[in-house]
């Protein structure tokens, strides 16, 4: 509730200042002149989110299962730990702009898995070290305990593995989630267009060469939004996951 109140005070004071100031709609259009926007090129608007949109998706998921997997053979081989761990660096220190326009002329033939694939870079390390860490957070006691009962390596995985490491990883979805966002926007900066296609990047940097400011600020407003959104979605589906399944390797050891 203050949270949104807040905003609605920084909005409310963003409208009387530029009212009250007279400043130029060039410069810092009113929120009343935005929402405007907003309505009148909703239909514009709509199409590149759903293009975002389908990008943020695909990077996301495909960060998700490829993160994992690394995660996961990291913690349980040390040749895989130590032979990927330079390019895990890479991933974290290489700015995806630097990136971007080498993996353009190699897909150039489908820019949509280029922009893809750019989006990837940005948002799969974070998966990468959350499963890693998660696996390896788990109590060697309890590890030896399922042993000693006779457990077998699979069950141990599923009953106890997995629960003890999915708080870490749900984190690092939540992370990799508005990241992935983040490169998507990113490589269609450097990309331009998607094909056909074209997506919040493009309309933003058409705005600001067009000096169209309530333009700008109208995508900038369903970036914003999208992100947020990613934000709250991850966020609940970690606290409804914490609920439901009761984490926690102590009851993992009861129900098995």
């Amino acid at each position: 509730m203050r949270s949104l109140l807040t905003v609605l005070f920084v909005v409310v004071l963003w409208q009387v200042g530029c009212q009250l100031f007279s400043i130029p709609a060039w410069l810092l259009p009113t929120p009343t002149s935005v929402m405007q926007v907003l309505f009148s090129d909703a239909g514009t608007l709509f199409k590149s989110f759903f293009f975002t949109a389908k990008v943020t998706a695909a990077s996301f998921i495909l960060a998700l299962v490829t993160g994992l997997a690394v995660g996961f053979l990291s913690h349980v081989s040390r040749g895989v730990r130590e032979g990927i761990f330079p390019f895990t660096i890479l991933l974290q220190t290489t700015p995806v702009v630097s990136v971007a326009p080498l993996l353009i002329v190699w897909f150039r033939n489908n820019a949509f898995a280029a922009l893809v694939a750019c989006a990837w870079l940005v948002c799969v390390y974070p998966l990468i070290s959350a499963a890693y860490a998660g696996f390896r957070s788990t109590d060697p006691n309890l590890q030896r305990l399922f042993r000693l009962h006779g457990i077998s390596p699979w069950k141990s995985f599923l009953h106890f593995e997995v629960p003890s490491a999915l708080p870490m990883i749900l984190n690092g979805v939540r992370i990799s989630g508005g990241l992935a966002l983040v490169g998507a926007i990113g490589a269609e900066f450097v990309a331009g267009t998607g094909g056909h296609e074209l997506g919040l990047a493009y309309r933003l940097l058409m705005a600001a060469y067009n000096q169209e400011t309530a333009k700008l600020f109208a995508a900038l407003f369903v970036v914003s939004g999208f992100g947020v959104l990613i934000h709250f979605l991850f966020s609940a589906l970690e606290l409804w996951v914490a609920r439901k399944l009761r984490l926690g390797a102590h009851q993992a050891v009861r129900d098995v």
